[in-house]
Formats: structure tokens, C-alpha cells, sequence
């Protein structure tokens, strides 16, 4: 891990903002070196922590990324700015992600899921027309604390249920490929398996 990871990694823990625990950054890192992906969609920036990993990791990218939170937006600015090259070739773009997702009009090679855990289901399905075969899908905290298969507070049970939908779909449909990894919160690695190519380019 290079200085300013170490140092993103470090200010995201004095400010209690999550990043990818380390048992999910290793699996990033392998996918990002398997499939060197050229056109990266990101749903949930936060501090630009894993938006500079993937962009360290792959030479020729493309990264475009949604985030609503306008604070952890100026503080992954702040940090990407310090890497030669970087802020250029990422394209951060601000508000709802359900919403900005409506505005897609390209392809994209890998998908990183991180951000309102009761939508997940509800990003893939708008993904799906900006996928290509053999896209990657990778969802980050998808067993929420051991509770989407296990005893759930009430004020949780919502969120949790909304995730066994998004499991349920990319297990279950022949769309996906998929295999669930119990690492951390649980990590869930979809492989595309629909048509070789969309009508959007």
C-alpha cells in the first residue's frame, strides 16, 4: 500500500467514514488484475479510497463514480488531486445514485457496488443495459453484519431482506454467474453472462 492509501485509510478511520476493509481490498486487487478492466462504474465514492486503488491498479481506465455526500466528495477531490494523472481520469459525479444511474449512456467492463445496502438490487437491475458479456459485479457488504442470514434487529430487517433479494437474483438468474465470498461483510463477484454486445457503445 502506497503513502496516501495508508494515509486515506488512516483519516477514514479518525472520521468514521467506511472504506474497504482489507479482506475486500485484497479481493479488489485480484480482480482488478485479472480482468484490467478499461471502463470502471463506481456507486459510492465515499473518500475516493477504492476509486485511487482501481485507478493505481489498472494502466488504461476509465472511472466514473457517484456519490451524494457532498463533504466525503470534496475530501476524495482533495486526495486525488495529489496523484499525478488521477483526477483527470476520473469522473466523479454528485447526488442520489438511483438517480444519476438513469443517466448512464456507455458500457462498463466492472461494477463496484458500496453504498446504500437496501439498493443494491435496484443499481444492478439499472446497470443491466451498460453491461457487456463478461462484465464483473462486485458487491461489497453483502452479508450486513451476519444479518442477512441471521438474527436481525427489527429497524434492520428491511435492509437485510433487500439484500437476500439482490443475492437471490444474481445466484439465481442465468444472467450471472456468481460466487459469494464470507471475507469481512461478505463479497459478491457476478460474472455477466448476457449478450456479447449492447446497443450502447
Amino acid at each position: 500500500m502506497n503513502e496516501l492509501l495508508l494515509e486515506m485509510r488512516t483519516f477514514a478511520d479518525q472520521q468514521g467514514v467506511p472504506v474497504l476493509r482489507q479482506e475486500a481490498e485484497r479481493l479488489l486487487r485480484l480482480l482488478m488484475e485479472r480482468y484490467q478492466p478499461l471502463r470502471i462504474l463506481e456507486i459510492g465514492t465515499a473518500i475516493g479510497y477504492s476509486a485511487l486503488l482501481m485507478a493505481q491498479l489498472v494502466p488504461n481506465y476509465r472511472i466514473l463514480t457517484l456519490e451524494k455526500d457532498e463533504e466525503r466528495i470534496r475530501d476524495a477531490q482533495r486526495f486525488w488531486q495529489r496523484e499525478p494523472g488521477i483526477s483527470e481520469r476520473i469522473r466523479l459525479w454528485e447526488g442520489d445514485a438511483a438517480e444519476r444511474l438513469s443517466a448512464l449512456n456507455e458500457t462498463f467492463d466492472f461494477v463496484f457496488i458500496d453504498a446504500a445496502k437496501g439498493h443494491y438490487l435496484s443499481y444492478l437491475q439499472q446497470v443491466l443495459p451498460y453491461l457487456r458479456q463478461g462484465s464483473v459485479i462486485l458487491a461489497d457488504d453483502v452479508l450486513f453484519y451476519g444479518q442477512v442470514y441471521g438474527p436481525c434487529p427489527r429497524r434492520m430487517r428491511t435492509i437485510a431482506k433487500r439484500m437476500r433479494q439482490y443475492l437471490e437474483f444474481v445466484q439465481n438468474t442465468d444472467q450471472f454467474q456468481t460466487t459469494l465470498y464470507s471475507e469481512g461483510d461478505g463479497l459478491a463477484v457476478s460474472i455477466y453472462k448476457g449478450a456479447e454486445t449492447n446497443e450502447i457503445t
